[in-house]
């Protein structure tokens, strides 16, 4: 009988600790464990107009500005809408630290990359998103917010 009883009550001991274990972890490393989820792509850096306008949440943007040393920076109307971080080769300058949505661009069957940049094995837009949800629920984030972006935009938008 205590057989039976035995795998339960493990099996509950080391969820509690799995529960305990992230807790215990930073939102940045829980972040970056979540992102590590996303299968990269082997990015050629040929999608360079891809790069533009997007959205982050907040951890996401102090990643970016720790990473930089600098205040991330807001777009205006008349510059253009390529991402600052795009070196002169077409190169992400921040790949380590690059947001949720340019990690998914060509890790999701629905947004492949026209280049042939493919991930061993595509996520999902579901899981992708389910990605995105665990997130949005780390301390202090908050809805995903509008960065890199012009300003009429977030005028446009109410923000």
């Amino acid at each position: 009988m205590s057989k039976k009883l035995h795998g339960p009550v493990v099996a509950r001991r080391r969820a509690l600790q799995g529960i305990r274990s992230r807790r215990e972890r930073s939102p940045e490393e829980r972040l970056q464990a979540l992102l590590d989820q996303i299968p990269d792509v082997g990015c050629k850096g040929l999608c360079t107009d891809a790069c533009g306008p997007i959205g982050m949440t907040l951890l996401e943007k102090q990643r970016i500005e720790e990473y930089t040393e600098t205040p991330l920076p807001m777009f205006t109307d008349n510059e253009t809408l390529q991402c600052p971080f795009l070196s002169a080769g077409g190169r992400c300058g921040i790949y380590e630290v690059r947001p949720w949505v340019c990690r998914v661009w060509g890790a999701v069957t629905e947004m492949a990359c026209p280049h042939g940049c493919r991930p061993k094995k595509y996520l999902t837009v579901k899981q992708a998103y389910q990605i995105l949800k665990e997130i949005e629920k780390l301390p202090g984030q908050g809805e995903t917010q509008v960065w890199l972006c012009p300003e009429s935009w977030l005028l446009a938008l109410g923000r």
